[in-house]
């Protein structure tokens, strides 16, 4: 929510108030300085403004409060009254969702809804057909203006003047701005003309002068930068192995079991062999060694 002098400003997008943030180069306000605030802007999100006059706002001697909105300093704005006289209950809340215009290329009138839509930019040194510098300025801005009014008593048509989106300029004109978004329309259906403006001027005095509110709109990246929001989080470096290194070290190890389980019955049947032709040696040489030692006798059966 941004706010100023009984004025609060809220940008809503998918049924959720946006989330304000301040000019970090704002150290403190003072009676003369215009309250700026921050966004994020999402590109292709809607979204839609909300005003409202809270109690501290002083209506003072005026027939009605008028509510200004301008986009990226287009030379139209779009109004709303509020606090009007003969309104019968005073409004003190105006929302804006929809803008009407007359279509450029239909000649039609039209209205559709506000979007965050993709500023595109170009190297080049060429600047013809670009926007003029002053406007290039105001990018990236919402202004909201609450002035009070006489009204006048006298009618105006309007004569349908289209919105002037930047979609494309050279990158040199933003001059180092980090502005990634523009103000576009979307789902643009038929409609009918407005009704009939009714003229005023502005009341004298102290309470002639409007109540300006800012609302500057960035990329998430761009407000990280400027310190608005903390920066994301850095992964944590991944601990889990490669992939290949493991199935490496898997096959070293299936190869060092195969090994093992080869080794150790072949070692038990040479042992075993071994054994068995020692035990057969010992047996055979205990055999020979018994006919050599037993003693023959020869028996003379002849007499003398």
């Amino acid at each position: 929510m941004a706010s100023g002098k009984g004025v609060k400003v809220e940008i809503i997008s998918n049924g959720e108030v946006l989330p304000m943030y301040d000019d970090p180069d704002v150290v403190e306000m003072d009676e003369v300085s215009v309250p700026q605030y921050f966004i994020e802007a999402t590109t292709g999100a809607t979204f839609s403004i909300r005003v409202t006059l809270t109690r501290a706002f002083e209506r003072g001697p005026c027939d009605a409060v008028r509510v200004y909105v301008n986009f990226d300093g287009d030379r139209v704005s779009h109004f709303q009254d509020l606090l009007k006289e003969g309104m019968g209950a005073l409004l003190r809340e105006a929302e804006f969702k929809t803008i009407t215009f007359v279509d450029s290329v239909t000649d039609h009138w039209v209205k559709g809804k506000l979007i965050f839509a993709k500023l595109e930019t170009k190297e080049t040194s060429d600047f013809t057909g670009a926007p003029e510098m002053k406007r290039v300025q105001k990018l990236g801005r919402i202004e909201v203006k609450v002035l009070r009014v006489k009204l006048l008593g006298s009618l105006a048509t309007s004569t349908g003047t289209n919105l002037k989106r930047v979609s494309e300029l050279p990158e040199k004109m933003l001059k180092g701005k980090a502005i990634e978004n523009t103000i576009d329309i979307a789902e643009s259906v038929p409609s009918d003309p407005p009704r009939p403006t009714e003229l005023y001027k502005c009341i004298s005095g102290p309470f002639g002068k409007p109540t300006i509110v800012n609302v500057l709109y960035r990329s998430r990246r761009t407000l990280q930068s400027l310190g608005c929001i903390p920066r994301s989080p850095s992964p944590e470096p991944s601990t889990s192995p490669n992939p290949e290194d493991e199935i490496r070290r898997l096959r070293a190890r299936l190869a060092l079991l195969e090994r093992s389980a080869n080794v150790k019955p072949e070692t038990h049947a040479t042992t075993n062999s071994i054994k068995r032709e020692r035990e057969e040696a010992t047996s055979q040489k205990s055999r020979k060694k018994s006919r050599g030692d037993g003693s023959i006798t020869v028996v003379d059966l002849t007499g003398d």
